[in-house]
């Protein structure tokens, strides 16, 4: 950091992150907080979230970038964004313009990408929201990261429940599909440690150069 009154953050990290959040925003934190603290470095980890969860909570790694928000009494974590879900197809795909109930119908009949559920992440298979609406997914593949849901979604004329920033991120192949006024879908990113660790610095100063 190099502010008057404290030392240079020194040393070796392990962060980890879903492949989406490690090359959209962590490995970008970090070298923002590396540019005034020249003897750090860091092993960077492109896990599921489950996964980053238990090896925060063993020590294996120092911190996560996560998609949700946990709750767990050996973490700390600090929300960075809140969001919603949506259902995304690629650019100038005809159910954009399609009524609302032709919206539906053709949403049954396309092939559905579907995150993979894993253990710490939210289940979306069958979220409420399809059920309210009459939504009945066809899935027909499944994914583990967002690059391999946005690759599905430009390949093909199906759709993904995606979360607002990857949408937004990617608006120039993918567009939102506009189904209710009401529409609620929660997404949460947050970043998380053990809250035994007790050089939490740098954590600090990634939560301070985070935008999303």
């Amino acid at each position: 950091m190099n502010q008057k009154g404290l030392d240079t953050i020194k040393g070796h990290c392990k962060i980890a992150a879903s492949p989406f959040l490690m090359k959209e925003y962590l490995i970008d934190a970090f070298l923002k907080v590396k540019k005034n603290n020249p003897k750090l470095t860091a092993e960077f980890i492109s896990i599921d979230t489950g996964v980053a969860v238990s090896q925060v909570i063993s020590g294996a790694i120092d911190f996560a970038l996560v998609f949700r928000s946990i709750e767990h009494q050996d973490i700390d974590e600090e929300i960075v964004f809140e969001g919603n879900f949506y259902v995304a197809v690629k650019k100038g795909h005809p159910v954009l313009k399609q009524s609302l109930k032709k919206k539906i119908e053709a949403l049954n009949e396309l092939p559905a990408t579907t995150f993979r559920t894993s253990v710490g992440v939210n289940f979306c298979e069958r979220h409420p929201v399809f059920y309210d609406l009459g939504i009945k997914p066809n899935h027909q593949y499944f994914y583990d990261n967002n690059d391999t849901a946005l690759k599905l979604i430009e390949s093909t004329n199906g759709w993904a429940l995606l979360p607002e920033n990857v949408i937004e991120k990617y608006k120039s192949k993918i567009s939102k599909v506009s189904l209710s006024k009401d529409w609620k879908v929660p997404v949460k990113i947050s970043l998380i440690k053990n809250k035994y660790n007790k050089a939490p610095r740098l954590y600090q100063e990634i939560l301070k150069k985070l935008k999303i």
